[in-house]
């Protein structure tokens, strides 16, 4: 692209009005033909060749051009009646270089087909404008001073462009110019300037920024298009903040030991991974990221602080997190929500401090807020929940067993629910059950995923007894958990969901309430058992699939087995009952599950059942359909 309308011809002498410079004429400087020449105060250097090289430099008030094979022009003393420099040099892979040169005007850069290598040192300008529209470009500009602005305009090429110890008194402004087709990467330094705004406008290409030890007068203002996008901000100041769009593609922006003295808006539109990180640094306004299909990450450490309102947005549906941690610290509010599905995360640890309320919402899916360790805040409002976790809620022998707590935002006293998980009695952890927990939490129960101690280690009744501590436990410290005694539910899977039928379906007189039985009872008023087993009393007398969690075989531990047996149990005044089970699970003996709902149905119980088409036994416990009934009959029995 021409940066001039008039181009010289060859034969043509110039003369000048007002310029005491040697006539230029058209002369081989190079491998190719090279105009050099003055109109008015501008001198032009215009040429084609195929590997172009030029010196520019001033010494003494003259201007020497030189050229790749030792070919030069001067212009004999008056340097300084030079006002601007033009350069176009086209068609071939081009090195030029000024270097020591004061011009009160502009000096404008330019070329076609072909790199360029262009180095600017020690120049003073009014404007400096460099553009190229075809391959690869490397611009570096040092200890220069430029009184307005800063331009780069590259093409479809690879672009590297450093700026050191220059001062800018307008804009660094780049962007990129391209009609289709491939598009190379940029590269931005930016160390130890001053310049007043940032603007980056690249469409389609991967875009890396490292602003250094810098000082911004203004604002970063972005423009990203379907490329990578990565800003790295170190020891620098940004007077007026940040204003950054990026339309697809990934983004990723980390500012450490750096003041912004104005707000940080992030708006990002299309898919991708997008993060954020503030560390040592400052914002003395708001900061807010909105996303609208991405996965999405906000990141506080050190000293990290925000003024006034903290805001983390996701519209598409993805997930995202935000985490403050050490010393980090936010003003006013701090506001997590996610619309559209996905989880999000909010965690507030170390000594992080937000001076206001702290919101963590989710309109469809998971909404998980945890305060730990010495992190405060003033208070929480709106949906999501608190989680604990490993709170101890009964001791064996020296041994903790322990529970994930998660208390929904809302105001209570709230329904709750137990969960037990699964695993053939011998294996698993509450961490089995944290999708569960989080639904429910998100639906205003307090949820309290429990573990409980394994067979072959610990037999039969120890779990029972330790699932009956858990319901204790909550009642005994519903002031704490803000939990409503009146209505506490249990919901299990596979060996869970037999223990949480068991622990359901026996009083104290069964004699399975365990040590911690006391003044505080074990009673629900509703149960969830997806695909439990129900009847261990038609075992085999000799088969010892069971002598693991029993200890024997049911030959010689028949009243055992018929006390872990929940079918043995049923009476009028069972809790309402909701059954699942995939259609193919082969694990369980599905005609005992028959005989059981019968049992409940024969005794006035009130009962329900789910059947997931074509699921297995593992696969049954992750339908959303089984799941969202169950959710709908807690509701129904429970609130």
């Amino acid at each position: 692209m021409k940066l001039f309308q008039r181009k010289q011809r060859a034969s043509r002498t110039v003369r000048r009005c007002h310029l005491n410079v040697e006539s230029l004429e058209a002369r081989q400087l190079l491998a190719g033909d090279v105009l050099a020449s003055v109109t008015g105060s501008t001198l032009s250097i215009t040429g084609d060749a195929t590997a172009n090289e030029i010196v520019i430099s001033e010494s003494s008030g003259t201007l020497q051009v030189t050229g790749l094979n030792g070919t030069n022009v001067t212009t004999d003393g008056n340097f300084n009646r030079v006002r601007t420099i033009s350069i176009d040099l086209h068609e071939g892979d081009d090195s030029i270089e000024v270097r020591d040169a004061t011009l009160s005007r502009n000096l404008l850069v330019g070329g076609g087909a072909g790199s360029k290598s262009i180095v600017i040192d020690n120049v003073t300008v009014r404007e400096l404008l460099i553009e190229n529209n075809a391959a690869a470009h490397s611009v570096s500009v040092n200890d220069a001073r430029v009184l307005r602005n800063l331009t780069l305009v590259t093409g479809a090429g690879d672009s590297v462009f450093s700026v050191s110890d220059t001062d800018v008194t307008g804009k660094i402004a780049l962007r990129r110019e391209v009609d289709g087709g491939p598009i190379g990467t940029s590269q931005v330094d930016i160390v130890q300037s001053e310049l007043k705004d940032l603007r980056i406008t690249d469409p389609n290409s991967d875009t890396t920024v490292q602003v250094t030890d810098s000082t911004l007068l203004g604002q970063i203002i972005v423009t990203d298009g379907t490329g990578t996008f990565e800003l790295d901000i170190d020891g620098s100041t940004v007077k007026r903040g940040a204003n950054i769009y990026d339309e697809v593609g990934n983004f990723w922006m980390n500012a450490d030991a750096t003041d912004f003295d104005g707000s940080v808006w992030i708006r990002l539109e299309g898919a991708g991974t997008h993060s954020f990180a503030l560390q040592n640094s400052h914002i003395s306004g708001n900061f807010s990221m909105n996303s609208k299909q991405g996965i999405s990450s906000v990141y506080l450490e050190g000293d990290a602080s925000v003024s006034r309102t903290l805001s983390l947005n996701e519209e598409g549906g993805a997930s995202s997190t935000l985490v403050m941690a050490d010393t980090s610290y936010v003003g006013t509010k701090l506001r997590h929500t996610i619309v559209g599905g996905g989880d999000n995360e909010t965690l507030l640890r170390d000594n992080a401090v937000v001076d206001g309320k702290v919101q963590a919402s989710n309109y469809e899916g998971h909404s998980n807020l945890r305060i730990i360790e010495n992190a405060e805040v003033d208070g929480v409002i709106g949906s999501g929940y608190v989680q604990s976790k490993n709170v101890e809620f009964a001791n064996r022998d020296g041994a903790a067993i322990l529970a994930d707590v998660y208390v929904p935002n809302s105001d209570g006293p709230h329904p709750t629910v137990v969960l037990v998980h699964g695993g053939y009695w011998r294996f698993g952890s509450k961490a089995a059950m944290a999708a569960e927990a989080k639904d429910l939490a998100q639906r205003g129960y307090v949820a309290i995923a429990i573990n409980y101690r394994l067979a072959p280690a610990d037999k039969f009744p120890a779990q029972i007894h330790d699932v009956k501590s858990a319901i204790m436990w909550a009642r005994e410290n519903a002031a704490t958990y803000d939990i409503d005694t009146d209505n506490i539910g249990l919901f299990g899977y596979s060996a869970g969901a037999h223990l949480a039928l068991l622990a359901g379906l026996t009083d104290p007189s069964a004699g399975l309430e365990g040590p911690d039985a006391g003044p505080f009872s074990s009673e629900v008023k509703a149960i969830v058992a997806g695909a439990p087993g129900t009847d261990f009393r038609d075992v085999p007398l000799n088969d010892p699939r069971f002598e693991f969690l029993f200890g024997g075989t049911r030959a010689e531990l028949p009243d055992t087995y018929a006390a872990a047996s929940p079918t043995n149990w049923i009476s009028s005044d069972d809790p309402a009952t909701f059954i699942f089970v995939g259609e193919n699970d082969t694990v369980i003996d599905q005609s005992n599950l028959a005989d059981f709902q019968q049992g409940l149905e024969d005794a006035g119980v009130e009962n329900d059942s789910y059947v997931s088409p074509g699921q297995s036994h593992l696969r049954a416990a992750g339908d959303r359909t089984a799941r969202l009934y169950s959710l709908r009959f807690l509701d129904g029995q429970l609130k």
